[in-house]
């Protein structure tokens, strides 16, 4: 028999259960078989694409209001060149999603006002850089572990997302050991 996949009245099409077939209701049960499996691929980029872009998001928010709490002059360029790094991850999510006709992940002002409020929270009695990087190390951690997660649970998704994903943990790796240098 022939590749399953190939569409002709001579080749044997998928069901379900595994078996092959040549009738008409076989022929109308692998389309539906097959696109789902697109529909599940094509979600589950979006689930990726839509976490970077929250999980970038709320680490430039995070910079953003930690850059008026230093004075180290160092630091904050560390700080703004990060911030650089997650809007281009950031963007790249976002014209994915575009290309693939989706909707993008949209943050509402509650969640930005309680991610500032627990930044200003926690440097209300500690300003100090060292604080501040251990404040960017714990998000840095917490965000690849997120990403991670959502990775391992949309294992349809295509190579270009889970690229982005993976670029998006390396790039947070990277910054927890930049930032280890002012602890």
């Amino acid at each position: 028999m022939s590749n399953p996949i190939m569409w002709s009245n001579e080749v044997g099409f998928m069901i379900k259960d595994g078996k092959y077939g040549n009738s008409k209701e076989c022929r109308v049960k692998s389309i539906l078989f097959f696109c789902e499996q697109e529909t599940a691929m094509k979600q589950d980029d979006i689930t990726i694409l839509r976490e970077i872009q929250r999980n970038t998001q709320m680490a430039m928010t995070t910079i953003d209001t930690l850059l008026d709490k230093t004075t180290d002059n160092d630091f904050t360029l560390k700080l703004s060149r990060q911030s650089i790094g997650y809007a281009r991850i950031h963007n790249d999510a976002v014209e994915r999603l575009i290309e693939g006709q989706s909707g993008t992940y949209r943050s509402n002002q509650i969640v930005d006002f309680v991610l500032r409020g627990s930044v200003h929270m926690g440097t209300m009695l500690n300003v100090s850089t060292s604080h501040l990087a251990e404040m960017m190390i714990q998000g840095s951690s917490r965000g690849m572990t997120s990403m991670y997660k959502t990775v391992k649970h949309n294992e349809l998704a295509q190579d270009r997302s889970v690229e982005l994903a993976r670029e998006l943990m390396d790039f947070e790796a990277k910054s927890i050991e930049q930032m280890k240098e002012y602890l």
